[in-house]
């Protein structure tokens, strides 16, 4: 694996392989971090690649996606009862090759904010050899961490979420899927913490304020302010200016 940044607690991270040697040392590599995390460590793969992973307790891959989430969900509440940190998952997705391309992407996204409190992380390898390149890319986008692309992080608030990292094409669904689930009522997004977004990633706020019925509060360093104000999104957001995360200095409500 070359993303640039090491997998923390919570990344939700899509990776390709084009060789079982590849897949074999980016799972170790994975499997000892989420041991070093005090988390449980599971490794979904199947059968066949128990000889390029010796010693790794391999679990083979079954059910559907439409059980994932329950999935994961009571893994993670399993390892946590029993002292653990939580769930770090390497999934090899080869069994999901016969699924609808689009259905795979929305259940990637689905989950991302499974992901939000740190206690899952999970490592998705795709076979270069047996998807297209375009459904790939696809794939990729879905995952807020990228193989070589962006890497964006995310903590719930009590109104809405706080971003950090970046977000660009390379993780572009996965932004989109993010800043729509937000809680009822008003919500904050906090992306003043955040290195980069690209223009199209900070269009997305505005197409998510103008969907809700509520308001929605943007934090945003000077930088980022004045890019959303050329954008039009203070017409439907309110902008909070800070000079550091977290500062609020001034603010200017959607007229």
């Amino acid at each position: 694996m070359t993303n640039p940044q090491p997998i923390q607690p919570g990344d939700h991270v899509g990776v390709t392989f084009d060789d079982d040697d590849s897949l074999a040392a980016t799972t170790l590599d994975f499997a000892e971090r989420g041991r070093r995390a005090g988390a449980r460590v599971l490794v979904l793969a199947a059968p066949r690649l128990a000889r390029a992973l010796p010693g790794v307790q391999l679990t083979e891959p079954r059910g559907t996606l439409d059980g994932l989430r329950d999935f994961y969900a009571q893994a993670v509440r399993q390892a946590v009862a029993e002292g653990l940190s939580g769930l770090w998952a390497s999934v090899e997705m080869s069994w999901a090759r016969g699924i609808d391309p689009e259905e795979l992407v929305a259940a990637e996204c689905g989950l991302n904010t499974l992901f939000s409190d740190g206690r899952l992380t999970a490592l998705c390898h795709y076979d270069s050899r047996l998807f297209p390149s375009a459904q790939l890319a696809r794939f990729h986008q879905a995952h807020p961490v990228g193989q070589q692309g962006a890497c964006l992080r995310y903590r719930p608030t009590g109104r809405g979420v706080t971003f950090t990292g970046e977000a660009d094409h390379t993780n572009l669904l996965a932004w989109q899927a993010l800043t729509r689930a937000l809680p009822g009522g008003e919500a904050v997004i906090d992306i003043s913490g955040m290195s980069f977004l690209d223009v199209r990633s900070m269009a997305q706020l505005g197409l998510v304020a103008a969907a809700r019925c509520e308001p929605l509060s943007i934090l945003a360093s000077p930088g980022q302010s004045a890019h959303l104000r050329m954008l039009g999104v203070d017409r439907v957001a309110t902008l909070v200016t800070v000079e550091e995360p977290g500062l609020p200095v001034a603010a200017q409500a959607a007229p």
